[in-house]
């Protein structure tokens, strides 16, 4: 296996950055090798004072190891929030868009994962620098079936840890 990954943060602009990657497998099923796959994906990020955006592109390319074909998958997700301002200051709406196009004859994903389309709008209460409490609306699609309305909450929190004497 291998990854390769770059990314740039101009000082001039502050608060982007731009980067991809690039990572090669081999597949196995059972103690046999059956595919070669390769994921190649780009981000922007805009993420300055009050205002997030994200943008990331992910394709997918599956290769049987018997045969010449080609199997490809690509997948893709924008997001923009905004931190509100006064006392609201600890809560950021934002909205976002996903989509994974799963090729149907794919011998990897085929039975594992379909197709997905969602419309998701949340906010995100930061209570702490490292603690936030997220309430979400998911309008979505799965492998072409009617589209599901659906309701999640989410803790998170990260413990930081220093290096140091």
């Amino acid at each position: 296996a291998f990854i390769l990954s770059a990314s740039l943060r101009p000082q001039n602009l502050f608060g982007f950055r731009v980067g991809g990657a690039m990572y090669g497998d081999r597949i196995s099923r059972g103690g046999v090798e059956f595919a070669d796959e390769l994921i190649g994906s780009g981000h922007v990020v805009w993420d300055r004072g009050r205002v997030e955006a994200i943008a990331e592109y992910i394709h997918v390319s599956h290769s049987e190891l018997t045969a010449e074909e080609s199997f490809s998958s690509p997948s893709w997700y924008a997001h923009v929030g905004y931190r509100l301002t006064g006392s609201l200051s600890d809560l950021t709406p934002y909205v976002r868009y996903e989509d994974l196009d799963i090729d149907e004859a794919d011998p990897v994903f085929t039975g594992f994962i379909g197709d997905y389309e969602g419309f998701i709008a949340g906010v995100r209460y930061d209570f702490e620098d490292f603690a936030a409490l997220k309430g979400e609306y998911r309008n979505e699609s799965f492998s072409g079936a009617d589209r599901t309305d659906s309701w999640f909450a989410q803790a998170s929190f990260a413990i930081p840890i220093s290096g140091g004497s």
